[in-house]
């Protein structure tokens, strides 16, 4: 007697699974950013297999190499990435999270960063050059107030009045020009700002100033007559001046001059009488003072 196949059925019932999205989960969509450094995390979706984050200041630098221009990588199935250098302007960022799930799709997101208060103009990388300097700075979100404050030295900048060289409030204003600023030495401004509470930021400038030049007699002209004015530039930041004339470079060293020694302050000019004309040079030495004693030496020709 043959067998024959037989069956049984069974049914069963599954649980309605839902399918997982790739989706940034912190920071929130379109939420504000006010730190330069941020942490993004991610969920990965289903069946996908890679993920790439790109973070751009504008969508354009999105669809083109190199894929963003704050950031661009690719993080396999990871979760999260800190990026660094997000810029604090109160402007947008852009953010595209690709996928790959048999082939790449993305997500696009968008933040408003928070505006910081600084100081833009000057850069602290460049010399001040000039007694007289314009400030710019940016007022940051939230900001009511901003107090400008500049001084020679920090210690000025921490009491009354605040600083020895400037201090005024500008309200919302973003920039100041600051007077009399002393050429030759570091100077350092603080920025106050009020968005609830007094905070402030410090910055330390170089400077550097112009030395003033003889213009007049040129150098290397003969002078014949014994009695000249001798000329030269202002400069920039010089305080002081003073002219040496010698018949050798060694009697510079003392009395500074055999022929003529005279501090001019901030005079431009000079007449020396008694120039010797024996047919042999003469020596010039223009001292000026820009926060410490610097020269400039000239030879002169005389008739004889």
């Amino acid at each position: 007697k043959q067998g024959s196949w037989k069956y049984v059925d069974y049914t069963y019932r599954t649980v309605n699974v839902p399918e997982v999205m790739t989706q940034i989960i912190n920071p929130a969509a379109n939420s504000l950013l006010d730190q330069r450094s941020v942490t993004f995390a991610w969920e990965i979706g289903t069946g996908v297999t890679n993920v790439q984050l790109a973070v751009a200041t504008h969508p354009s630098y999105l669809t083109k190499a190199p894929w963003g221009n704050i950031h661009f990588a690719t993080y396999g199935t990871g979760t999260s990435a800190t990026v660094n250098n997000i810029p604090l302007t109160g402007a947008n960022i852009y953010v595209r999270l690709w996928y790959y799930d048999g082939s790449w799709k993305y997500t696009d997101y968008t933040y408003q960063t928070l505006q910081t208060t600084k100081i833009t103009v000057p850069s602290t990388s460049t010399s001040i050059t000039d007694t007289s300097v314009t400030f710019e700075w940016t007022v940051g979100t939230g900001v009511t107030n901003v107090q400008l404050a500049v001084a020679t030295h920090p210690s000025y900048l921490t009491r009354a009045p605040w600083g020895n060289i400037h201090f005024a409030t500008y309200g919302t204003g973003t920039s100041a020009t600051v007077n009399n600023i002393p050429i030759g030495s570091d100077i350092y401004v603080r920025l106050w700002y009020y968005n609830g509470s007094w905070k402030y930021i410090d910055y330390t400038y170089k400077t550097a100033g112009t030395p003033p030049e003889i213009i007049n007699p040129t150098s290397g002209t003969m002078i014949s007559t014994s009695n000249v004015t001798f000329e030269w530039t202002k400069g920039i930041g010089v305080t002081n001046v003073r002219l040496d004339i010698s018949t050798s470079p060694s009697f510079f060293n003392n009395p500074h001059g055999d022929i003529h020694y005279e501090t001019y302050g901030t005079a431009t000019s000079a007449i020396v009488n008694n120039i010797p004309q024996f047919g042999a040079d003469i020596y010039v030495r223009l001292w000026y003072y820009i926060g410490s004693w610097s020269y400039i030496d000239y030879t002169y020709q005389t008739g004889g």
